[in-house]
């Protein structure tokens, strides 16, 4: 028999798919065997909240014949699930990943969690920030799964970390993974529109007469594959396939810059002989804000004159950067992030009551022209 509190968990999804008329009353639900493969649990878990649902009259069981749904049963499936409304009491945790705990160390991630820490408070919410450490991944989420919280939100998901969300899907724990979808495993998630936001800049830059463009991404940009043909396509994506529609990729000497190493060098080799010549690109992107922070600070870039010797903008809020008083603020794209924030709560809150068709959420980001940005010095 599947464990109490997992059992517990597939009886709520299958009481919400009633209450939705999912499967017609008078009809049969489907067998425990393709429950169990569609809620990645075992046969015997199914059996277990079948049994449980069956107790309590919602669903009729004879031996050795399909389990009906009776009739008038969604009626009853919605009244339970009204007095089960979310708590305002509720605890969540916000998991993040050693390397950028504390939040405030990036300020994309120090911004979306102190408003997510905001709604929460609004709602009379307690939030709990979380480390993973990269060794300890099952245990602290087991830690999560076991503790008093009702839901968590992961804000910094990489693939290395694959190992942290097993656990809550065996569970059925309400996981809300923000800003990737991982195939495999259909959990809602709240998506930024990297894609169509860097369509856009592109189409801005060219509209300008920018030709030669750089994008300079950071290491999960290598991992950024996924079967979906748009949707699932992030930043760098959406700038190679504007620059390809433009008929500009054969412009740009390098569309895409991705450093391996971190620390030290980000800017060397290559990159910098490509940036003291005569084909240096006349506009640079930064995937996020430290990339743009290190270009800056940067001895000999910090020489070009923007955006007379080039043009330069960033992703994330363009804060705490080194500052010159010649040089303008960074155009920046950003998300607005309390409605980031109140999106993930939203959607949460109908994992923690049960539902079984959460929509993803997509949230557009904002691209804010600055003095940064001009016409290229061709």
């Amino acid at each position: 028999m599947g464990r109490p509190e997992l059992v517990g968990r597939i009886a709520e999804r299958i009481l919400r798919g009633l209450a939705e008329g999912r499967w017609p009353e008078g009809s049969a639900l489907p067998s425990c065997r393709h429950l169990a493969a569609e809620f990645g649990v075992s046969f015997h878990t199914v059996m277990a909240a079948t049994h449980r649902l069956a107790q309590s009259g919602l669903l009729a069981t004879e031996p050795r014949r399909p389990t009906m749904v009776p009739e008038g049963v969604r009626g009853r499936a919605r009244g339970l699930l009204v007095q089960r409304m979310p708590r305002s009491d509720r605890r969540l945790a916000i998991l993040i990943t050693e390397f950028w705990n504390p939040p405030q160390r990036n300020a994309f991630y120090g911004t979306l969690v102190a408003s997510i820490q905001q709604e929460a408070s609004r709602r009379s919410q307690s939030v709990v920030v979380v480390p993973l450490p990269m060794g300890q991944q099952a245990e602290t989420a087991q830690r999560v799964i076991s503790g008093a919280y009702d839901a968590a939100v992961f804000v910094a998901f990489t693939a290395e970390y694959m190992a942290s969300i097993i656990p809550f899907h065996e569970s059925g724990f309400p996981l809300l993974v923000f800003n990737r979808r991982i195939p495999g495993y259909e959990l809602p998630t709240v998506t930024l529109d990297d894609y169509g936001t860097s369509r856009r800049l592109v189409q801005r830059l060219a509209e300008l007469g920018h030709r030669n463009l750089c994008l300079v991404g950071s290491y999960d940009t290598h991992s950024e594959v996924n079967p979906h043909p748009v949707k699932g396509r992030g930043r760098a994506v959406g700038w190679t396939d504007a620059l390809a529609e433009l008929g500009l990729m054969e412009h740009c000497v390098l569309p895409v810059y991705v450093p391996w190493d971190y620390d030290p060098g980000i800017y060397e080799g290559m990159f910098r002989r490509l940036l003291r010549s005569s084909e240096r690109p006349t506009v640079i992107v930064f995937g996020n804000n430290p990339l743009a922070r290190r270009f800056l600070a940067d001895e000999e870039f910090s020489r070009l004159a923007v955006p007379g010797d080039i043009s330069l903008a960033t992703f994330e809020p363009a804060i705490n950067m080194p500052r010159s008083a010649d040089r303008p603020p960074l155009t920046s794209i950003h998300i607005d992030p309390q409605r980031t924030a109140q999106c993930i709560l939203e959607t949460l809150d109908q994992m923690v009551a049960g539902s079984t068709e959460v929509q993803t959420i997509r949230v557009p980001l904002t691209i804010d022209m600055t003095d940064s940005i001009g016409l290229p010095n061709c």
